[in-house]
């Protein structure tokens, strides 16, 4: 099918021409739905033709969508509709690998950056069975951050018949021409000896094609080339590469790993690419790949860095404790060092609370919040120093969260209980600095004082760390802005703090400098948030999910330079909060908790732990809650562009969506009678409370309005009440209820609203009881996250339920039991009984010992329970697999690995 600009296929629009190859016509189109620009391949009309290509092309398009990964371009869809198929893809803006190498030979420190990521998508696509057969340097593309993105990611293998080179004239149609023992798929400068002989290919021929582009890329020209398609199939089959193009300096270690994957014979090719990325780890870790400059001095010396790294790494349980030991002793100046680590007990991951894990000023102790690994006990502070293998609780912090140290590293300061404390980090008592409500960070000056946010709308503020009356620094501009993640900057002239325009995170976010004492604040960074200066010169922030950096003069307080994404697996919310878990110390250490912000759909747990998929979709999915008839269920899914609510059909196995405004629409709830759905929408930056048809008919309408802050939980079993959270400005999120009564015209009309609780910390998640009588919500008002049940509508009395921290209630409607999530990530039950205005409740057990990100941020509800009352349906983490816990890694020598990455003027 022919197009041209403005044409439409679906609800995507052509903007411009991409490209052409042997499928078909790429364009860039704009998403109406989503409001965002994608490519799109038109797929040929000698293509279409054939139905069992096409169906070949969309069970191949089905498979790669699972592949979430930073370095390959994502596949959002598939368009079929009036004789027009088309791939919906992800637009990578930049340009692509050939045009970077049509400019001339790569400078070695970047040839191996790049390889190091191409290696790292094609590793992942290889561990889901995936082989690419048509990878090279115009399939790579390197966006504005220099990010690479690994284009056409298995399409290659679905036109069997033929093969295509977009970098060349030359397309053959035929395969009888080319061979009568199979069919060839590629394009043949890259293609391996076995695919130019129309052999059976598998994922050594992408060893052989990566090893083609990083030649490319070191001398400039192709490793095999010819006149014409037969003589570049020739020069694979029977040639060898010229050597001597290579730029002279290449390291051995370079030379030796192009040979290993242009091994004709390839039995005695390199087999994997996670040991090709391996071979690229080790020439970073070496330093074989760095420019001679003039030394720097050493953070620490040698053999304390191996004594930390191997202490690190052995509790980790990694036998690389041994060769950091015995091996060739690298450039420690230069050479970053990288461990996952266990800290010695479960770490408490909420990224509305900061970073949970921070490290004190001199690199030499790890203070975290966690649990104790008996799950027992509440959440409090742990400290470690890094070149021992003990992990200590520190007395007097139970519930803290957020901590950060004094710039002498001596006093730790963070929030429990409502309250601002700072305590030795000897041990001793907490002393109390502050009042606060929901806060949102603190850091700790050289001058003696504390800057934090004590409340969403709150601005900044400072107290003396020694104790007195907290002043403001900063006023929001309007009711809707907030303040947080302040982080004061070397001689206390300035603080850095994200600015949010909404309670949403994503899009919404600048990173801001306000002088100190006073002065003009400006905008450092658009599109950013949880901003930190360094000690190397170097500005970070989150930036499109990846950890940024660019170079920052602290004396004219601005950026001098462009930001680089320098770790692309840093956990951060990235949609709520605007949190991120990172830490750095002022001597190049950093840790940071890994997590790629994503899920793979949702799975199914029974009591017995055994797990089973209900849906596997990679985004980022949440709040799951059923129809009161079991057969459906509802949930939001946020894509990094936009959030909405889905609903999933667990008879048909269907999948669609209900919202379609370009509005953030998520936390969904059924009503009684299963007809509506009450869900949240940012509107005008703020929070209301909507209702839709859950047939998907109409448009959504405005349950609570703009004026009230709301957040619904929970509908009552006769349809008259709805139980949600309100924000306000004396008392923070405030659990009510309010009544409904439906018109005529099936609009529903508000009446009077019931104050379920209201304490100056937060009560979340109002829930009803199945027969009415009871709701249960989680209170933060002794300081930790607990269970309340209270009757209704009543409410003469109340009831604590958990006892060890919970969140998230969730009523069984088939017996009479309560679930809910506990802060380490555990479903925990308590049987209940009812007789007249009581309720006694058992002690609280566990529904099940697994661990699986049951609980999110302050909205983000990562569990139900289904109907029969067995099983639960949960998110899970994109990559976390079997793991029970986050995975923390520490990172040695950080600094240098930025100063390398992004120069510092």
């Amino acid at each position: 099918m022919s197009l041209s600009l403005g044409d439409r296929v679906g609800h995507y629009q052509i903007l411009s021409a991409l490209g052409a190859g042997g499928m078909g016509q790429v364009f860039r189109a704009r998403d109406s739905r989503l409001n965002r620009d994608v490519a799109i391949k038109i797929v040929s009309d000698g293509f279409a033709s054939d139905p069992e290509r096409l169906a070949r092309l969309t069970r191949e398009a089905h498979t790669l969508a699972a592949l979430n990964h930073p370095h390959i371009a994502h596949i959002y869809g598939i368009e079929d509709r009036d004789g027009t198929h088309a791939i919906v893809m992800e637009l990578v803006e930049g340009e692509d690998l050939a045009i970077r190498i049509s400019r001339g030979k790569l400078p070695l420190p970047e040839v191996v950056r790049i390889a190091r990521q191409i290696a790292e998508a094609v590793e992942a696509a290889h561990d889901r069975g995936i082989v690419h057969r048509d990878l090279k340097p115009s399939n790579i593309m390197i966006d504005g951050d220099g990010r690479v993105r690994v284009l056409d990611f298995g399409l290659a293998t679905a036109p069997e018949p033929a093969f295509s080179d977009t970098t060349s004239a030359a397309t053959v149609t035929s395969p009888a021409k080319l061979t009568g023992h199979g069919v060839i798929v590629g394009t043949p400068a890259y293609m391996s000896p076995e695919q130019v002989t129309g052999q059976a290919a598998d994922k050594r021929c992408d060893v052989w094609a990566f090893g083609c582009v990083l030649f490319e890329m070191l001398s400039g020209r192709r490793a095999f080339d010819g006149r014409d398609t037969h003589d570049a199939m020739m020069a694979v089959a029977s040639q060898e590469p010229d050597w001597s193009t290579l730029p002279p300096g290449a390291p051995p270690a370079v030379r030796k790993l192009l040979k290993r994957c242009l091994e004709k014979n390839r039995k005695r090719r390199l087999s994997d690419m996670g040991v090709v990325r391996l071979e690229l780890d080790e020439m970073t870790d070496a330093s074989v790949v760095t420019a001679p400059t003039a030394p720097m001095p050493l953070p620490r010396s040698r053999d304390r860095v191996i004594a930390i790294a191997s202490a690190v790494v052995a509790v980790a349980g990694i036998a690389a404790a041994a060769y950091l030991a015995s091996r060739p002793a690298p450039d420690l100046s230069r050479a970053m060092i990288r461990v996952s680590a266990d800290v010695g007990a479960p770490i408490s991951l909420n990224i509305s609370q900061g970073a949970s894990a921070v490290l004190s000023p001199n690199g030499d102790r790890l203070v975290f919040v966690g649990q104790p690994r008996t799950g027992s006990g509440g959440q409090g502070l742990y400290t470690r120093r890094l070149d021992t293998l003990t992990t200590t609780p520190i007395p007097g912090t139970d519930g803290a969260m957020n901590p950060f140290f004094s710039p002498d590293g001596e006093w730790l300061g963070f929030f429990a209980n409502g309250k601002l404390r700072k305590i030795a980090i000897t041990g001793g008592t907490a002393v109390d600095l502050a009042d606060v409500g929901n806060a949102r960070g603190a850091s700790w000056s050289d001058d003696n004082h504390i800057v934090f946010t004590p409340d969403f709308y709150s601005g900044l503020w400072r107290v003396p760390a020694a104790g007195g009356t907290a002043v403001r620094l900063t006023v929001p501009v309007d009711d809707r802005t907030t303040h947080r993640w302040p982080h004061v900057l070397p001689g206390s002239k300035a603080v850095i703090y994200t600015s949010n325009s909404s309670l949403f995170a994503y899009g919404n976010s600048d990173i801001v400098l306000q002088p100190l004492p006073e002065g003009t604040p400006k905008v450092l960074q658009r599109n950013a948030f949880f901003g930190q200066y360094l000690a190397s010169g170097h500005l970070i922030f989150i930036h499109k999910g990846a950890l940024h950096a660019a170079p920052f003069d602290a004396n004219a307080m601005a950026t001098t330079g462009e930001a680089l994404p320098v770790l692309d697996d840093v956990s951060n919310g990235s949609l709520f909060t605007g949190a991120a878990q990172f830490s750095t110390s002022t001597d190049g250490t950093a840790v940071y908790v890994a997590g790629r912000n994503f899920t793979s759909g949702f799975t199914t747990l029974d009591r017995s732990g055994k797990r089973d998929l209900m849906l596997q979709e990679i985004h980022n999915w949440g709040n799951p809650q059923f129809s009161p008839d079991g057969r459906r269920v509802a949930f939001d899914m946020f894509d990094g562009v936009q959030a909405d609510v889905w609903v999933y059909d667990l008879v048909d196995r269907s999948l669609s969506r209900l919202t379609h405004s370009s509005r953030v629409s998520v936390k969904p709830f059924w009503s009684a009678d299963g007809k509506r759905i009450a869900l949240i929408t940012q509107d005008d930056y703020r929070f209301r409370t909507d209702w839709q048809l859950a047939d998907g008919s109409g448009g959504a309408k405005i349950l609570i309005g703009n004026d009230i802050i709301s957040v619904p939980s929970s509908f009552h079993p006769s349809g008259r009440y709805l139980a949600y959270v309100e924000l306000t400005s004396k008392t923070g999120f405030d659990a009510k209820a309010v009544e409904l009564d439906l018109e005529p015209n099936g609009d529903w009309k508000l009446g009077r609203t019931i104050d379920i609780s209201s304490t100056p910390a937060s009560e979340l998640e109002p829930m009803f009881s199945p027969d009415g009588r009871w709701v249960a919500y989680g209170s933060a008002h002794t300081g930790r996250s607990e269970i309340y049940v209270r009757p209704f509508p009543g409410l003469n009395g109340t009831w604590q339920v958990s006892t060890e921290g919970g969140a998230f209630p969730t009523w069984s409607e088939t017996g009479n039991e309560l679930l809910f999530a506990t802060l380490d990530q555990r479903i925990m039950t308590v049987s209940y009984a009812a007789d007249g205005g009581s309720f006694r409740a058992t002690a609280p057990r566990t529904w099940t010992n697994e661990r699986h990100q049951l609980s999110g941020p302050t909205f983000m509800r990562n569990f139900v329970l289904f109907p029969d009352g067995e099983r639960v349906a949960f998110s899970k983490a994109a990559d976390a697999g079997d793991q029970s816990s986050d995975p923390v890694v520490m990172v040695f020598n950080f600094f240098d690995e930025l100063r390398r990455k992004v120069p510092v003027r």
